[in-house]
């Protein structure tokens, strides 16, 4: 990739989503690049501050988030609110999943004023900056970056995180989603390196945006970190809830999206084990959702809702045995191609942490080369699996840090990229 002379050393990042602080991806895109001297700007919307805070281990880091006066619905306040009318978990779920659907239509129309704003403030500034290279991600970085793509895409770079598709997003029901992947379609052929996590994934985007191959040059990156400082085991989770059971942990996100309740329910009538479900933001222990869980679920399941940042996370993990990746498939392919874009699995991994998780493509091909781990095809076979790792546990546990060691280590799949750009 050729680039011109009057470059300054700088890499600016565009990243509209508000989940910043528990990216892995452009984290640690952005702290290798300020290991090699680069000065990064990150231009992304507001920050939720539903997340954790965030923490960059470089001063050349800066974050310029898009300032929004605006004060949004509070959805805690209407779970509290419904809480006053019913004790019944379920018909709160439905009438809170009512309002929230209210809410996300109410903030799709907001986004589109946003960005536009984002626009006009940003776009010019990144320009005039003369960067070395612009890294832009997803369909709705590339909708907020219209005036970079118009001045010249040379220097630019397309990070693909999460994968859409135009004909399953409604223009009436999801309008922002829409015209940013529509944007994305016609915008994304101008660009030639394509950052993304592994061959299935790449096929998809090549299929879903009508890309020829032979005109892009694709960098595989997985959704990882580097390698850790410490292997040593934490008391973080049992000193937290006073557990002496085997501790299989759930990351990320507590929700249908994760099968989160059916979860839970594999772990209603058992001794051995106990489960706990870390979350990735804040998140009200009166939620409708959260109580029915709690409801139909054993007592050896837990709730950790005060998430913790990325630099921090590592604690949590290694106070586990176990850790469990489950998505829902009838979510679609975004969901479905997790190999290489499972924070939650390899964040696992790489501290030599066994995975059980539920079939997906491409993973039963991994999972049984390296023996990092069991993949299960129901959550009935989950206590058995969690039985088997622990029967032979040092065995599963070096094989995972293999794993992460020969295919998900962020430092040295960059230092691939880094080099195709700077020969």
């Amino acid at each position: 990739m050729e680039i011109h002379e009057n470059f300054n050393k700088t890499v600016a990042i565009v990243f509209w989503e508000d989940y910043l602080p528990i990216c892995p991806t452009i984290i640690s895109l952005a702290e290798s690049f300020a290991g090699k001297s680069f000065k990064v700007d990150i231009y992304t919307t507001a920050i939720n501050k539903r997340y954790p805070s965030i923490c960059f281990s470089s001063n050349n880091i800066s974050c310029f988030p898009l300032i929004n006066d605006d004060k949004p619905l509070n959805v805690h306040s209407v779970n509290r609110f419904l809480n006053l009318f019913t004790k019944n978990p379920s018909i709160s779920l439905i009438i809170g999943g009512l309002f929230k659907s209210i809410y996300k239509y109410s903030n799709e129309i907001k986004s589109i004023f946003l960005q536009r704003r984002f626009i006009r403030q940003t776009n010019p500034k990144i320009i005039s900056e003369n960067y070395q290279y612009i890294i832009i991600c997803d369909a709705t970085g590339l909708s907020a970056s219209e005036q970079i793509i118009q001045y010249g895409v040379e220097n630019i770079i397309y990070l693909s995180l999460e994968l859409e598709y135009l004909k399953k997003l409604n223009f009436f029901t999801t309008p922002f989603r829409f015209l940013c992947q529509k944007n994305q379609i016609q915008k994304l052929h101008k660009i030639k390196n394509i950052i993304i996590q592994d061959v299935l994934r790449k096929n998809e985007l090549i299929n879903e945006n009508f890309l020829e191959e032979d005109n892009h040059k694709f960098h595989f990156i997985p959704n990882s970190t580097s390698k850790p400082t410490s292997l040593k085991k934490s008391a973080y989770l049992p000193d937290l809830f006073n557990v002496t059971n085997i501790i299989i942990l759930h990351l990320g996100m507590i929700s249908d999206a994760c099968l989160s309740l059916e979860l839970a329910k594999s772990f209603k009538n058992q001794q051995e084990f106990s489960l706990v479900f870390h979350d990735k933001k804040f998140t009200d222990s009166n939620d409708p959702y959260i109580k029915l869980i709690k409801n139909e679920a054993g007592k050896n399941v837990y709730f950790s809702l005060n998430p913790v940042s990325l630099s921090e996370l590592d604690k949590i993990i290694l106070s586990a045995q176990i850790g469990v990746v489950v998505y829902n498939k009838k979510l679609g392919r975004n969901f479905e191609l997790i190999a290489n874009a499972s924070g939650k699995m390899i964040m696992s991994l790489r501290l030599g942490i066994p995975i059980i998780i539920l079939e997906m493509p491409g993973v039963r091909e991994i999972f049984e080369f390296y023996n990092c781990g069991i993949v299960i095809s129901d959550l009935n076979e989950l206590i058995p699996a969690a039985q088997k790792i622990i029967s032979n546990y040092t065995y599963y546990r070096n094989n995972a840090l293999k794993c992460y060691s020969a295919l998900y280590d962020f430092d040295k799949n960059f230092s691939n990229f880094y080099d195709f750009l700077n020969p």
